[in-house]
C-alpha cells in the first residue's frame, strides 16, 4: 500500500521527468575535427585534463602523392572556444600510415598518445608527449 507522501512523490516525478528529458540535449564543441575536411577520419580517443578541457586524437587520411593516401595521427583540444591542433602529425614517418591512437593526460595535464604504425613490413608501437611547444 502507498503512502500519500509517496504516491505524491510518484505524481510529481511522473510530471516532471518528461519535461526535464525534453530539455536534454548533445550539443556540439565547434564544427568537425579533421584538419582537411574533405579526407576520412577515423578511430578517436577524448581524454580530460585536469581543467575537464577535452583531448582528442584520431588518424585522418592524408594525401601524400597523388592517388597514394596514408593515415597520419592528430591531437586536438578544446580551448573553450575553438578547437587547437597540437603541433602536427604525430607519425615517425609521413610516408607510412598510423592507426587506433590512444590519449592519456598525467596530473600535469600533459598530453600522451600511443599508435601503430607501419614501417613497410610489420606494425611497431609508439608513443609521444606534447612538451608544451611547438
Amino acid at each position: 500500500m502507498l503512502h500519500k507522501k509517496s504516491l505524491l512523490s510518484l505524481v510529481f516525478l511522473c510530471l516532471l521527468f518528461p519535461a526535464f528529458l525534453a530539455q536534454a540535449s548533445w550539443v556540439s564543441l565547434g564544427a568537425s575535427l579533421n584538419v582537411t575536411t574533405n579526407q576520412d577520419a577515423t578511430s578517436p580517443s577524448i581524454a580530460l585534463d585536469g581543467n575537464n578541457s577535452p583531448y582528442v586524437t584520431w588518424g585522418e587520411q592524408f594525401e601524400v602523392a597523388l592517388l597514394t593516401n596514408r593515415y597520419q595521427i592528430v591531437v586536438k583540444y578544446w580551448n573553450g572556444a575553438t578547437w587547437v591542433q597540437l603541433g602536427g602529425w604525430l607519425n615517425t614517418d609521413s610516408n607510412q600510415s598510423a592507426y587506433n591512437p590512444s590519449v592519456a593526460i598525467d596530473g600535469s595535464n600533459s598530453p600522451y598518445v600511443a599508435w601503430h604504425e607501419t614501417d613497410g613490413t610489420d606494425y611497431d608501437l609508439y608513443v609521444k608527449q606534447w612538451n608544451g611547444a611547438s
